[in-house]
């Protein structure tokens, strides 16, 4: 539903969730053709790949000990 919506901001929580490495690959290439196109991307996300691929800037959150 997310890209069948036209919008200027994505905000993703976690759009790699139960994803194989194929899918994983369809929505990487789906969320760099929105970003491409001039949309703004914030996700959240636990996927190397997906902050590797796509990140232009990160921040980590950790829980204080």
């Amino acid at each position: 539903m997310t890209f069948a919506r036209p919008g200027r901001v994505l905000l993703l929580d976690e759009p790699e969730q139960r994803l194989d490495a194929d899918r994983l690959g369809l929505v990487i290439d789906a969320i760099r053709a929105r970003a491409q196109a001039g949309a703004a991307v914030v996700l959240a996300s636990h996927s190397p790949r997906l902050l590797e691929e796509l990140a232009d800037a990160r921040l980590v959150l950790e829980a204080e000990a």
